[in-house]
């Protein structure tokens, strides 16, 4: 009995040191772990309820055909009360196609498409790009197309615009990109999120793309139902553990880095091949690519380290390209406080920017 006490208590001691050391380490890393300005799990970005996002067969999705979607955006300040406070509020209208735009395409008609992510697409407030429909010149002869879809990389663009409805051949290519976009893979809208989408009483803290009625009370019950079963999922041992420095600074890395796992370093690869591709499809001459910094790289100064590799595939090739951290202008004040995205004042920085780039390099009108 004795022994089988002393090997109980010797466990015990070993446990106890083990949880102290592993909570030393955890203070020791919280100190230098970097300050993230992101706060995605505690984001809820509601849209209007019913179909908003379609699915498509080369892989990846467009909003739903001529439709008009309200987009609210919330983020819980205050778990203990899951207080909420609404960080932007825009309305979308999308053509025939699907596309963050106002007009239709014309298949024979000579393009140039803009291909990006939600900068592209002008998630954070009214879309850019109906400004640049209303500034493009009635007398060009080119018909402007925005490809722009939040949370796509590289290769879902090439997909997307190997799919467009055109005839024509005379094709002009402007990609739009941030450093995060080397890095994503093709995706598609989940059932769950397609289903809560279309019916908020299908919706759970734990859906990423949440639907909300437009009836205001009905509305206002909903978000507040929504943060408290958010508050709730974020506070599982899961997530828990996913937010400690422990895990941010040495597990992740590691896992991710380690060759059968380094899933960003793959996606980069596809990433470069998608622009050879688009490259190739245009000619390298009709191709411009656009960097717009991210807010997290406006905080440190620097650019991640396979962002760094994708930028050197771009000069070693030769590919046109705009350092928008340089001609765009954008500052901290030009992004909302808690979303990374930009504001009204950031991206009427970015339309400026990206017209002048366009009209420099292309010279078409």
């Amino acid at each position: 009995m004795k022994r089988v006490w002393f090997l109980l208590s010797g466990l015990a001691v070993s446990a106890i040191t083990t949880l102290l050391c592993i909570a030393a380490l955890e203070l020791v890393l919280e100190h230098y772990l970097p300050k993230n300005p992101y706060e995605w799990n505690k984001r809820l970005m509601f849209f209007s309820e019913g179909p908003v996002f379609r699915n498509t067969r080369w892989g990846g999705f467009v909003y739903e055909p001529n439709s008009r979607i309200h987009l609210q955006t919330f983020y819980i300040t205050d778990p203990k009360q899951a207080a909420v406070v609404e960080e932007y509020d825009s309305w979308l209208r999308t053509n025939s196609s699907g596309l963050v735009q106002s007009a239709d395409i014309v298949p024979s008609k000579p393009s140039v498409i803009f291909l990006g992510d939600s900068f592209t697409e002008g998630q954070g407030a009214s879309p850019w790009f109906y400004v640049l429909e209303k500034r493009w010149p009635q007398t060009s002869r080119y018909q402007i197309i925005n490809g722009g879809l939040l949370g796509t990389g590289f290769e879902a663009w090439r997909r997307l615009f190997a799919n467009l409805p055109l005839d024509t051949k005379d094709k002009k290519v402007v990609v739009i990109f941030i450093s995060d976009d080397w890095t994503r893979p093709v995706w598609q809208f989940t059932p769950r999120d397609l289903e809560c989408l279309r019916s908020a009483d299908r919706c759970s803290g734990t859906n990423n793309f949440l639907g909300l009625p437009q009836n205001a009370a009905e509305s206002g019950a909903e978000i507040r139902r929504i943060a408290r079963e958010r508050v709730r999922y974020l506070g599982g041992i899961g997530n828990l553990i996913r937010s400690s420095a422990i895990y941010q600074m040495l597990w992740r890395p590691a896992f991710y880095g380690w060759w059968p796992f380094s899933q960003n370093t793959r996606q980069l690869e596809k990433s470069k091949l998608a622009i050879a591709s688009l490259a190739d499809a245009v000619g390298k001459e009709n191709m411009l690519l656009i960097q717009l910094p991210q807010k997290d790289e406006l905080l440190s100064g620097t650019r991640n380290k396979l962002a760094r590799q994708g930028l050197e595939f771009i000069k070693q090739n030769g590919y046109r390209f705009v350092d928008g951290f340089k001609k765009c202008h954008l500052t901290i004040a030009d992004f909302h406080v808690r979303d990374g995205h930009p504001n009204a004042e950031g991206y009427a920085k970015i339309v400026d920017c990206v017209d002048q780039s366009v009209r420099d390099s292309f010279r078409i009108f």
